[in-house]
């Protein structure tokens, strides 16, 4: 074929691509952004009529004394860290400034926002992750699961830690196996940071740590089981262990940063929770 029938023709094919992947995308966001408005208006309206449960007044007056700096006061409440309730507070007295200052507001559904707005940090980092490891239709089907999760919408509707936690799980995986996939400064960075973020929703996000060395060894027992040369798997062994410590220090100086106001270089020890108590 001669260049005038190719250029007729489009190039062989990629001309007719272009559109057609154009127009893949823009089904893609539109769905994405459907399923999420679709998932914010039924949270939305939950926590609108949704009636309180338990735990969600000691979550909010944990928030309140965390903002006040009572942390002898908060010891034993809560099982997380003080920074998620805070939001909540944050959204109640906002709520309260928005609605005319003195008259009492609906603190429930405004405490809620921030959690709602977790929900859907949530199902965005989801739908990112699954596309990211299994292409286009994988994203979108862990969207719209996502989005019709009866326990992602009901958890999204009360004012807890477990959204918040759940988030920085999900984004925490997400940075160490992008990581993984292609080791680098800006990966490693954003491991540091997704990880250390992660351990201001809940304890239990220590889990991290433990999954990025397994996640790291196996990766490099497959290259070496594959053929990969000892040298060069010996190099990226001690870069994971470099990351892995800066992940640590970085949580460290983040725990610090969040608990600075006390004055205390031991936010740990002066947040102690109720898991670390009994």
């Amino acid at each position: 074929m001669d260049d005038a029938a190719k250029a007729r023709d489009g190039g062989g094919g990629g001309g007719r691509r272009a559109p057609r992947e154009r127009r893949r995308r823009w089904a893609e966001g539109i769905g994405v952004a459907a399923m999420a408005a679709l998932f914010l208006v039924n949270v939305l309206a939950g926590a609108s009529f949704k009636s309180m449960v338990a735990d969600e007044p000691v979550h909010l007056l944990y928030g309140r004394l965390f903002l006040a700096h009572h942390l002898e006061k908060i010891r034993g409440l809560t099982d997380g860290k003080g920074a998620v309730p805070a939001l909540a507070a944050i959204a109640v007295d906002a709520g309260r400034r928005l609605e005319g200052g003195e008259r009492k507001v609906d603190e429930l559904f405004w405490g809620r926002l921030p959690t709602a707005g977790f929900g859907l940090a949530l199902l965005l980092a989801l739908w990112g992750l699954a596309r990211w490891l299994a292409g286009r239709e994988a994203g979108l089907v862990a969207a719209w699961f996502a989005a019709w999760s009866p326990n992602l919408i009901a958890h999204s509707k009360w004012i807890t830690f477990d959204i918040a936690a759940t988030l920085g799980f999900v984004l925490g995986v997400f940075a160490i196996v992008a990581y993984l996939a292609r080791p680098g400064p800006w990966r490693g960075a954003a491991v540091c940071a997704a990880v250390g973020a992660a351990q201001l929703a809940k304890v239990s996000n220590l889990s991290l740590f433990a999954l990025f060395a397994l996640f790291a060894a196996s990766s490099l027992a497959w290259r070496l089981w594959k053929g990969a040369p000892r040298r060069e798997v010996s190099r990226d062994a001690w870069r994971h262990v470099a990351v892995l410590a800066a992940s640590g220090v970085f949580t460290v100086a983040l725990l610090n940063t969040v608990y600075w106001s006390w004055g205390r270089w031991q936010p740990l020890a002066a947040a102690e929770t109720a898991a670390a108590s009994t």
